[in-house]
């Protein structure tokens, strides 16, 4: 990454942070297979809920900042009869103090033609920056509710797929006071948000989406794209 100086725009070589994380999980009823040196989860009926504190420690081996993040995340798989499941996460997180945008939150982008769940898949690379921020993402797995009605479709299993992927938040300029945004880095300042149509069990392990981002002209060459992934359905 380019580092600059806000002052008179020099480069800045090194960014120096030491950091102290605690985690909290909660899953009610959970359950665990035990092994002869690990347990494995069976899940849980209920969402799994798991807090995350993170402090910066200013002077600590050379540290520079001074800093808290908190996040709240709550996931859950919820069976919904005949037309299958919904799988869905969100997040709210927040920043005291202050630091250079590389250390805040930077939303998660995948850079690639690939799917991954924890990113937006047509955001580039460090374009948003967030210290106020709430996320969610939501799948909606059918099955085959609609492509078992036609019966090639069904002889080779392919399942239907949507979803929705969103996050609204704030940026504080304060921080540019620090580190200046690098070009094509903005603060998050309204919804971002990416709608998701695919086909998976492709050969048991492939999933093909299309994805559109809102913010966009609908149709225009960088407002969707073509996603692969990997998920196997049985």
């Amino acid at each position: 990454w380019d580092f600059k100086d806000p002052e008179d725009g020099s480069p800045l070589d090194q960014l120096i942070t030491t950091e102290f994380t605690g985690i909290l999980r909660y899953a009610f009823q959970e359950r665990f297979v035990s092994g002869e040196f690990e347990r494995i989860s069976l899940g849980t009926e209920w969402p799994i809920v798991t807090g995350t504190a993170t402090w910066g420690l200013p002077g600590v081996l050379g540290s520079q900042y001074n800093y808290l993040r908190s996040t709240l995340d709550a996931e859950d798989v919820a069976r919904i009869g005949l037309v299958g499941r919904v799988e869905w996460l969100a997040q709210a997180g927040k920043y005291w103090g202050s630091a250079p945008y590389p250390l805040m939150e930077v939303v998660a982008a995948s850079g690639t033609y690939f799917m991954t769940p924890e990113s937006f898949n047509l955001l580039n690379p460090l374009e948003l920056v967030t210290d106020e921020w709430v996320k969610a993402s939501v799948e909606w797995h059918l099955e085959g509710f609609f492509l078992n009605h036609i019966p090639l479709l069904r002889r080779i299993g392919l399942r239907e797929v949507a979803g929705v992927k969103s996050i609204v938040g704030s940026w504080d300029a304060k921080h540019e006071g620090l580190v200046a945004l690098r070009d094509g880095t903005n603060g998050i300042s309204a919804p971002y948000t990416e709608c998701s149509l695919g086909i998976e069990n492709i050969f048991r392990f492939l999933r093909i989406d299309a994805v559109w981002r809102t913010d966009r002209e609908f149709g225009t060459a960088d407002s969707w794209g073509i996603r692969i992934g990997f998920a196997a359905e049985i």
